[in-house]
């Protein structure tokens, strides 16, 4: 039923309609590598910005409101491959090299975010903004990648990632996070 309200209420924002290759994340003056297939579809399309208000809208609502539960924002893979993550090094969660052998043939696990939350790294944050959204490319999957800022206002930190969305009906599902470590 969450699901049919998304589309609904993404109607109109939407009315417009794996192996190692190298995508962008924002992390100071470093870069870090997105698995993915990809190609140079990298015109920034009108579909890429219905992509980037779906990401403005739905990110800080899941932080703020509590408006979207994961599972209703994430693919049913990425969904399983960030739960098990999440759960990396605690009791009744995988070890480390067991996460990696499940997982590294469809995620870059270097990346995953292991023992830490959905999409910031913080368990006690504040207001949530984003700052930053770049669109970096289309995938030959048409799949949109991003990388974006994700604010905690008031604990002033900044958490950079690249984000994968694949388009569903008439919204988007994250498909995929780059997500570093925040100390």
């Amino acid at each position: 039923m969450k699901l049919v309200i998304i589309l609904i209420g993404f109607a109109t924002l939407s009315c417009k309609m794996n192996n190692p290759n190298t995508e962008h994340l924002i992390s100071g003056s470093d870069s870090i590598t997105m698995s993915n297939q990809n190609s140079d579809l990298s015109e920034n399309d009108d579909l890429s910005e219905d992509a980037k208000e779906w990401l403005e809208m739905v990110i800080p609502s899941v932080f703020n409101d509590g408006g979207f539960a994961m599972k209703d924002i994430c693919t049913e893979e990425y969904y399983q491959y960030k739960t098990d993550a999440t759960g990396v090094g605690y009791d009744g969660g995988m070890k480390e090299t067991a996460f990696h052998g499940k997982w590294r043939n469809s995620f870059d696990t270097k990346y995953a975010g292991m023992g830490v939350g959905f999409l910031i790294s913080g368990q006690d944050y504040g207001k949530i903004e984003l700052p930053t959204i770049n669109y970096i490319k289309r995938d030959t999957k048409d799949n949109y990648i991003f990388d974006l800022v994700i604010r905690d206002v008031d604990g002033k930190v900044n958490y950079p990632i690249t984000i994968k969305i694949v388009p569903r009906g008439k919204a988007y599902l994250i498909a995929d996070v780059l997500q570093p470590i925040i100390e």
